[in-house]
């Protein structure tokens, strides 16, 4: 399919966003590891997205509001994904959201998680469905253990599963695209990619980021805190 052949707008758009990049309802819940926002890396992670917001094709892209920026340690459940495989089988499907997100708070309050992980950058790119992300993996060996036995812990206090869990990629999210890109455009992005990379990547590693802490959202901006899992034998929001 040529450029002139693709439609104007990514399919993004009526799910997550509208077409002037306003974010749609989209509900649900997750628990994610957010960014300090007074960190250096807070501040490196905002350049990134800043230099994206300076190239020519940044219209073509919604940005999300620096304070949001999180790391999903697990994914929980959307209204909109409302099947099987992206639910937990034990809950039925017409379940209300606000009762899933109690099912899943009574689930973990018994358990310990750590009090933050220690990320390393590999890449600056963007997903196959467009969104502009920062992909992580564990600092060394002994923070690979520790996120591993924290997701496998949620995994079974939870007793949920999403399709594609096993090749989930740690990842901080910038931006969302609305409009399609010609070809040109593309290469330029991919350049701008790998040099945001080069000069802030140094900053970013380790990157530190905090506690896991369960969250709803009713759209992609804001991420609201309802429960935090003890942390040392104490629970707190």
């Amino acid at each position: 399919m040529t450029d002139f052949q693709l439609p104007k707008y990514t399919s993004i758009v009526g799910s997550k966003f509208e077409k002037d990049g306003s974010a749609r309802r989209y509900p649900g819940n997750t628990i994610i590891c957010a960014i300090d926002s007074e960190s250096v890396a807070h501040d490196a992670l905002f350049a990134i997205q800043n230099g994206l917001k300076s190239a020519s094709f940044a219209p073509a892209f919604t940005f999300l509001p620096a304070q949001s920026f999180h790391m999903t340690l697990y994914r929980g459940v959307n209204d909109e994904l409302r099947v099987p495989d992206e639910w937990p089988l034990d809950i039925p499907l017409d379940t209300p959201l606000d009762e899933v997100t109690d099912i899943f708070r009574n689930r973990i309050k018994d358990i310990t998680m750590p009090d933050g992980f220690r990320m390393r950058p590999t890449r600056f790119a963007n997903a196959d469905s467009g969104e502009s992300q920062l992909f992580l993996e564990p600092f060394d060996l002994s923070e690979a253990r520790k996120l591993t036995t924290a997701v496998h812990t949620l995994r079974k206090a939870l007793n949920h599963r999403r399709t594609g869990d096993d090749n989930y990629h740690f990842h901080i999210t910038f931006s969302y695209q609305i409009k399609h890109l010609s070809r040109d455009q593309k290469r330029e992005l991919q350049k701008l990619n790998a040099g945001l990379f080069r000069n802030f990547a140094g900053n970013l590693n380790p990157l530190n980021i905090g506690a896991p802490k369960l969250c709803c959202y009713d759209n992609m901006l804001q991420f609201v805190p309802v429960f935090q899992p003890s942390l040392e034998g104490q629970n707190h929001i």
